[in-house]
């Protein structure tokens, strides 16, 4: 499947980490509309999974990109650079399972 038909059809925008003003719970935030809130676990990390997950809009266009710059510079990436193809199949993994494939 090429990238051009990988699209990612969650909420669109820049995702931001943010607290609820009234229940000061951390959230995750696009365009002053909270998609989700995060359950408060300090000692499991809570802070920084929110963090990740609002990263990952950036994180599966950095993954498209890699991936459709790696096709292009090493079309077959078989037998040549095992680095590269390694690299690929671990953006292809992402990128499938981002976008639930």
């Amino acid at each position: 499947m090429s990238n051009e038909t990988k699209v990612f059809k969650g909420t669109p925008g820049k995702w931001e980490v943010g607290k609820t003003a009234t229940q000061n719970k951390t959230s995750i935030w696009v365009g002053g509309s909270r998609i989700a809130i995060i359950d408060e676990f300090p000692h499991i990390g809570s802070t920084a999974n929110a963090h990740l997950i609002a990263a990952a809009p950036e994180l599966l266009e950095a993954c498209l990109k890699l991936q459709e710059f790696i096709s292009d510079v090493v079309p077959s990436c078989a037998g040549g650079d095992d680095q590269l193809y390694y690299v690929r199949h671990l953006a292809e993994k992402a990128i499938d399972k981002a976008l639930n494939l």
